[in-house]
């Protein structure tokens, strides 16, 4: 479907162009005795706040997370729903800094406008569930935790090492945090979302990852590595030094 716009999408910005200097029926457009199928369709909504960024600069990685100023609570249960979803390819584009202010637009005489309500978020989630992308089986099998006794996450056995990904032991109370949200979705919803989500029609991996059921088992298992750990009662702290 993908080649399919690259090829239609120049001819009807062309015609469209066309339309509007009333020059259409000279050349006509070729699609009046025909039409084309789309067996997917899909419509992104994107979040409504302007994004806070730079002319170099877009997003954030995952090690400037030690300079919030936010709860440490939920720094770290975001932290956890990354190595949940095995969120390797978290280069800073594939994070999204928003401000919730309003939809300012920034006043030219100056270089900034100030945000009082900031929210960061991931917004690609496009090699998840793997790795490497979409794999049942490669999913289902890597550990949440790298050492569940101290509750210590990490990404360095997955593409790049962890890319902006620092190893991390995550609180008791974050843990409790995602947790309860976790297994609040029961297996209904669960099984819509990969669904929804066209899992099934995805052939990357193995032909297992076709299968809804085995999809739905595979997200439980990893939720109860979450709610069947405690974690000890120390403060989160990087396990890694920061980078510079």
């Amino acid at each position: 479907m993908v080649n399919a716009v690259r090829r239609i999408f120049p001819r009807f910005l062309t015609m469209r162009i066309l339309s509007l200097a009333s020059a259409r029926e000279m050349f006509g457009d070729g699609y009046r005795e025909g039409y084309t199928d789309f067996e997917w369709a899909e419509v992104q909504r994107k979040f409504p706040a302007p994004a806070i960024k730079t002319d170099t600069v877009e997003g954030w990685n995952w090690w400037e997370l030690d300079a919030s100023t936010a709860p440490r609570a939920d720094i770290d249960a975001l932290r956890l729903a990354a190595a949940f979803l095995a969120h390797w390819d978290n280069k800073s584009s594939n994070q999204r800094l928003v401000c919730l202010d309003g939809n300012r637009r920034v006043p030219t005489d100056q270089a900034y406008v100030a945000c009082a309500r900031p929210l960061l978020m991931i917004q690609d989630l496009g090699a998840t569930f793997g790795p490497e992308k979409v794999n049942l089986g490669r999913w289902r099998d890597l550990p949440v935790w790298e050492d569940r006794r101290t509750c210590t996450i990490s990404m360095k056995t997955l593409p790049y090492e962890g890319a902006t990904f620092r190893t991390v032991r995550i609180s008791e109370e974050a843990r409790l945090q995602l947790a309860g949200r976790l297994a609040a979705l029961d297996d209904g919803q669960i099984r819509e979302l990969f669904a929804r989500a066209r899992f099934p029609e995805f052939y990357s991996g193995t032909d297992d990852g076709r299968d809804l059921e085995a999809w739905t088992a595979a997200f439980k298992s990893r939720v109860d590595q979450i709610a069947g750990t405690q974690c000890p009662p120390t403060s989160s702290t990087a396990v890694l030094p920061s980078r510079p």
